[in-house]
């Protein structure tokens, strides 16, 4: 069942990045990761085509480390689909994230990230609406995220 529904959403995001309306054309998980692989190779088609561009942006750990299945894990996979001449949101996004790993991600960030990603304004700040709930401090640190590199 799992699986079915995860086939199920990638042939609608698929979709949706080909007609231009998907709100988040970015996959991520650790690596190696069969599964994956497997999910990323089913847009295969669709960039060998021409239809879709894809970028592989691999961030590798400075040691691997043990997942919860206790497999290892080198680092963070992540792919960007975009549609032929909208590459630049992927470069874009790299920069935004290259802002992020020097300095506090904020809610200004957060905003830049939605309007790279596709969403609209009414979207966006629906979710600013909701993350301000949650924390409600002017700036606040991804918990995924290491604000800079060796404590500093």
């Amino acid at each position: 069942m799992l699986e079915t529904r995860f086939l199920v959403s990638d042939i609608a995001r698929l979709r949706a990045i080909i007609g231009g309306i998907d709100e988040d054309p970015k996959f991520s998980d650790a690596y190696p990761n069969e599964w994956f692989e497997e999910r990323m190779n089913k847009f295969t088609p669709f960039v060998e085509s021409g239809r879709l561009i894809r970028r592989v942006v691999k961030r590798p750990f400075d040691r691997p480390r043990g997942n919860s299945d206790g497999n290892r894990v080198d680092g963070i996979s992540e792919v960007f689909f975009a549609l032929p001449g909208e590459e630049w949101r992927v470069d874009a996004y790299l920069l935004l994230w290259q802002v992020a790993a020097k300095t506090k991600w904020n809610y200004s960030l957060e905003r830049f990230e939605g309007l790279l990603l596709g969403y609209e304004d009414w979207q966006i700040d629906w979710w600013i609406e909701q993350l301000r709930k949650r924390r409600p401090e002017q700036d606040y640190e991804l918990p995924w995220m290491p604000l800079t590199k060796g404590g500093e």
